[in-house]
């Protein structure tokens, strides 16, 4: 993707999603251009969010005592969208991506469980922090922190986090494996898709704010349906969807357009697919400090100022539609 030539364009996207200057420089489109991610990455963002958005604390792939649907909420600092890769800043990148990167336990029985992202290898470490590969979408995702990543690091990392000590790490394999395999209907593309991994950007804006709280994805159960989301905070609905343009992203090759709108309310469109965008009330919990684990609150400390929210408390919304897992493990 060609760099944008006018600074102003990638500062207001620095400044929305706080990302490194050079990220937002080499990512942010040239105008009237939209970011276009390869059809894998848009399967495997689609993907993310709906781990790290997933409407309960449990999760077929959550690591043994932890879990998968807070990882982003206690560990990533930003988002950069990017053509070619997916890029996330986190306060402590090593531990991120031990989190991420899959494992099995009970290897012995019947059925062993994946733990972690099936099919998510260690690449190589760089300056920044840890590149990994997605085998089954061909799709690279760099977790930075800033520091240099080392392989020894991420391997300690790994290994002390695992409560069983009999765990088999499938991210050192070099091929997928047959457990792994399991989950290959997951990495199809479906009507929703791109819509679905336009949102994934999102998160970090959902998720700066000291007063963010529990961004909820519920995916479309059919084509005719509507994806879901929801998060508790300052940050409008159609403020969210106007930072995403903002950042250059859009979905299916068109940018985001609300085509209905309340109080904490609208729908956004593209291609034809609707998501819900619903904002909580704010609640007592929200006036509360809410800190990454392990790192700096730098991130968080701008207001809602910054994209055009109101502090003032916003009526709830209508209720959100429930649905079955996606990630539900086979039978």
């Amino acid at each position: 993707m060609a760099v944008a030539t006018n600074p102003n364009r990638w500062k207001k996207r620095r400044a929305i999603s706080a990302e490194p200057s050079h990220l937002a420089r080499r990512g942010m489109p040239r105008r009237d251009e939209l970011i276009a991610p390869a059809q894998g990455q848009q399967v495997l963002q689609a993907a993310l969010l709906e781990i790290f958005a997933h409407p309960t604390r449990e999760h077929p792939w959550n690591p043994n005592g932890r879990t998968l649907t807070g990882l982003y909420a206690c560990y990533g600092s930003w988002i950069s969208p990017q053509a070619d890769r997916i890029i996330m800043g986190s306060t402590c990148a090593k531990r991120m991506a031990s989190y991420l990167m899959p494992y099995v336990k009970n290897i012995d029985t019947n059925y062993p469980y994946c733990r972690g992202v099936p099919g998510l290898r260690h690449q190589r470490s760089t300056r920044h922090g840890y590149e990994l590969l997605h085998l089954p979408t061909q799709t690279v995702v760099e977790i930075r922190d800033g520091r240099p990543g080392r392989y020894e690091y991420l391997l300690g990392e790994a290994k002390c986090n695992r409560d069983d000590p009999g765990y088999v790490a499938l991210w050192r394999e070099s091929d997928l494996t047959d457990v792994e395999r399991q989950w290959d209907n997951i990495w199809c593309p479906s009507f929703h898709t791109g819509l679905s991994s336009a949102w994934f950007n999102a998160l970090s804006i959902l998720d700066t704010y000291d007063s963010a709280r529990d961004a909820v994805f519920q995916p479309a159960a059919g084509e005719g349906s509507r994806a879901y989301l929801r998060w508790c905070g300052p940050l409008t609905p159609q403020a969210a969807v106007d930072a995403l343009t903002a950042m250059g992203v859009g979905a299916y090759g068109e940018p985001l357009t609300v085509s209905a709108t309340a109080p904490s309310f609208a729908v956004a469109t593209a291609g034809g697919a609707s998501i819900e965008l619903h904002q909580r009330p704010e609640c007592p919990g929200c006036r509360e400090t809410h800190n990454k684990w392990h790192g700096s609150t730098a991130t968080r400390s701008r207001g809602p100022a910054d994209l055009g929210a109101s502090k003032r408390p916003i009526a709830p919304g209508s209720s959100g539609r429930t649905q079955g897992p996606r990630f539900a493990a086979p039978v």
